[in-house]
């Protein structure tokens, strides 16, 4: 049986690749930092930079990239499939945990079964970006504080240590599961031994040393920017009930995506049934909810990370062994689950969803399409590209696509005609005019003010004319062709309530 779901998880797995792998501004910076790694040696401090400005992630995912990017010579396709297959050995770790926790092969194969069957888990196979390491070191940490508090030892805490310190290079905002140690120490009633914390210390200090590195190269920018967040914080005050009601939904989200992807009311009536059938909470079962008590901590800090899917990675481990344990007591459940898990996940990937990825229609194979479509419109003739990107007016997505593929299958580049590029990734070439064609891209906006679509189209009104357009996926492109003497365009009603936005 259990073979049976693993191999139902990665036919999952490779139909989700095959169409729906996410492919944004992050995949593309990332490609294009693994390969300053290999090619120019450039050997990084800062990883991807994260929700708070001036903070960074650890380097620690570049590294994991540079080599499989070379091996493949950049080419993204390929390079996410070794990574979907790697992600199933994170099952390995967590079929360890439940096994030292539990001992009981019932629960160890409904946890494999849960965890990899689980939404969340499928959609990280889809989408590659540095927490999805958190899935291999998050199950290593709970393995080590469980042995520790079992029989304590200075290896163990230096252990501990080194893995905290690496599941922050793969998220800073993982930081936050450090608050998780006090709880521990507290509920299980650990004395704190001198010696053991100042390994802990030295395991941690060397995972991060990467950051304290970067903050001396660099003026202290991330204490700067993380003390900025912490003082002025970046949300509007929410009232007790608004942040309860947050909490709640929260974790209905968490409980969605992995092990009940049923309607909210049903996820109620389950969670109301299983605290009235608990009589007390065992040392294993309170070990697993302390660690599941971060979605809490998570939520003390407003950020825009606190409300994306891709924090629930670390958390995954602990819950699906949780839930393996109390649905082994009621097997009868269990077919129903995966029967519910399959169906979400076919749905997502036919409805190219995913919790992870913030915009819709940003996948490798509908921009490979429109890359084509740019090349074969354009008779294989010079063309201009113009994006609206998110972020905005970063082009890096574009420009790494057409390098690695574009080029490479039609022998050239297109000529880069939108904002100024210079500091960002990509070597596309400047060309304002002269060119029969243009083609403008435009992103779904997720975020981005309507006004800026209405913006980037009037200002190509003012050059072209509008011969077609198609939309691919959630992607728009208009074919244009270039027109040097216009007459004037009236400028719409929005931009000329908005001045400052018009002169940009």
């Amino acid at each position: 049986m259990a073979k049976i779901i693993i191999i139902i998880a990665l036919i999952l797995g490779i139909y989700g690749w095959r169409d729906q792998v996410v492919w944004g501004f992050d995949q593309s910076r990332d490609a294009f930092e693994a390969a300053n790694i290999w090619q120019n040696h450039d050997l990084k401090l800062l990883g991807p930079s994260s929700d708070i400005p001036g903070v960074n992630h650890g380097p620690l995912w570049y590294y994991f990239l540079a080599p499989v990017y070379f091996v493949f010579n950049g080419n993204p396709n390929p390079v996410s499939l070794i990574f979907l297959l790697a992600l199933f050995l994170s099952a390995v770790p967590v079929w360890f945990l439940a096994q030292k926790l539990f001992n009981k092969k019932i629960i160890s194969f409904l946890t494999v079964s849960l965890y990899l069957l689980s939404p969340l888990f499928q959609s990280y196979t889809r989408w590659m970006s540095n927490p999805m390491l958190s899935l291999f070191i998050s199950p290593v940490i709970l393995l080590l504080l469980w042995s520790y508090f079992a029989k304590s030892s200075l290896k163990i805490a230096v252990l501990t240590g080194l893995f905290f310190g690496l599941l922050i290079q793969s998220d800073v905002a993982f930081g936050l599961f450090l608050f998780v140690l006090p709880i521990y120490y507290w509920l299980f009633k650990q004395k704190l031994i001198f010696k053991h914390t100042l390994g802990f210390i030295f395991g941690f200090l060397a995972a991060v040393s990467t950051f304290i590195l970067a903050e001396i190269k660099f003026g202290g920018r991330m204490t700067i920017g993380l003390l900025d967040f912490i003082f002025k914080g970046n949300s509007a005050p929410i009232s007790a009930s608004g942040a309860v009601r947050q909490l709640f939904d929260r974790i209905i989200d968490f409980l969605y995506f992995t092990i009940l992807p049923f309607p909210k009311l049903l996820i109620v009536i389950f969670l109301i049934f299983c605290v009235l059938k608990t009589k007390s909470v065992n040392k294993t079962a309170l070990f697993l909810l302390i660690w599941l008590s971060n979605i809490i901590i998570f939520q003390l800090f407003a950020t825009g990370v606190s409300g994306s899917g891709f924090v629930f990675a670390p958390s995954l481990a602990a819950l699906v062994i949780l839930a393996a344990f109390v649905l082994s007591k009621y097997k009868w459940l269990v077919i129903i689950i995966f029967a519910a898990q399959i169906g979400l996940n076919l749905k997502w990937i036919n409805s190219n969803y995913s919790p992870v990825s913030v915009q819709h229609g940003v996948t490798l194979t509908s921009e490979e399409r429109i890359i084509d479509y740019t090349y074969t419109q354009s008779n294989n003739e010079p063309f201009i590209i113009v994006t609206l990107t998110n972020p905005l007016y970063i082009n890096t997505n574009w420009a790494y696509l057409y390098e690695f593929y574009g080029q490479k299958k039609y022998g050239y580049l297109p000529f880069w005609a939108g904002k100024s590029q210079k500091g960002y990734l990509g070597n596309l070439p400047d060309k304002t005019t002269d060119t029969k064609w243009r083609f403008l891209i435009l992103e779904e906006p997720a975020g981005i003010p309507d006004i800026y679509v209405t913006k980037t189209i009037y200002e190509e009104d003012l050059l072209s004319d509008l011969v077609s357009e198609s939309k691919i996926a959630g992607i728009t492109v208009q074919k244009r062709q270039f027109h040097p003497n216009k007459d004037p365009i009236e400028i719409p009603e929005s931009l000329k309530l908005a001045p400052k936005i018009l002169a940009e």
